[in-house]
């Protein structure tokens, strides 16, 4: 996918499928976010969609958990630290909650897929 026009086209094209509720697809990462409605159409059929379009699909995640995102922090020993972290996490539109596990070094952050985008987080210095 290398132009606008190829992610327009594939956007429109999966809108228009029953049991699509919204599609976005980023031109920079090559990424698709689709809700569907799991009765009416499957992940695999969506991607048979887009093979069919003669474009490649690799599946990243379904289900639950696409709208989770877990990222290692070091060097976090303070609850003044830990405030910050949360408080600027929970200030980026999209951001649902935010849990710190100071001792596993970790926070787990849960989004809207259709205002944050996953690489958004994997880009992030903490």
């Amino acid at each position: 996918m290398r132009f606008t026009s190829c992610s327009s086209s594939i956007e429109s094209n999966l809108k228009s499928v029953s049991g699509v509720k919204r599609a976005n697809i980023s031109l920079a990462t090559e990424e698709a976010v689709v809700e569907y409605d799991s009765k009416v159409i499957n992940y695999k059929q969506i991607m048979e969609r887009i093979n069919n379009m003669q474009y490649g699909t690799d599946l990243i995640s379904a289900g639950e958990e696409r709208d989770k995102v877990t990222l290692q922090v070091e060097g976090v020993h303070s609850i003044e630290a830990t405030n910050l972290i949360r408080s600027s996490l929970e200030n980026i539109p999209g951001v649902k909650a935010v849990e710190i596990d100071i001792e596993g070094e970790k926070v787990v952050i849960t989004y809207d897929t259709f205002i944050v985008f996953n690489p958004c987080f994997q880009s992030m210095q903490m």
